[in-house]
């Protein structure tokens, strides 16, 4: 179990296992919720959005495809752990990096918030 205070960024980054392409999956911890703030995908844009969700914003930058907002979050996320060769799944919070396909290969991890006081 890590501690994190609300409001820290928490990055989950993966290499999609079909497409072969990078993710970056930018959450924000908000009550006892993971909210998604961002999503990056670098793609060729075959078969993504062209107009923006609602609610929220798509961006688009020379290497990235960028959906902004949307209000999605969730008490907890189960995420399937790839591993060197394929997934990379790394979760960075606070300026850390925990290269989760090292620690959980394979595996299936189960992201959530449990509320506790710092004192």
């Amino acid at each position: 179990m890590l501690l994190i205070p609300q409001g820290q960024e928490i990055v989950l980054s993966y290499v999609h296992s079909l497409e072969r392409t990078p993710v970056r999956d930018l959450f924000f911890l908000q009550y006892n919720q993971l909210c998604l703030y961002e999503e990056m995908v670098k793609s060729h844009n075959a078969g993504l959005p062209t107009l923006n969700p609602y609610p929220g914003s798509l961006i688009k930058t020379k290497d990235w495809l960028i959906f902004r907002g949307g209000r999605r979050h969730w008490a907890n996320i189960h995420c399937r752990v790839g591993n060197a060769e394929i997934g990379k799944n790394v979760l960075s919070i606070g300026g850390r990096d925990y290269e989760l396909y090292a620690l959980y290969p394979g595996q299936v991890i189960c992201l959530s918030v449990a509320l506790k006081p710092i004192l």
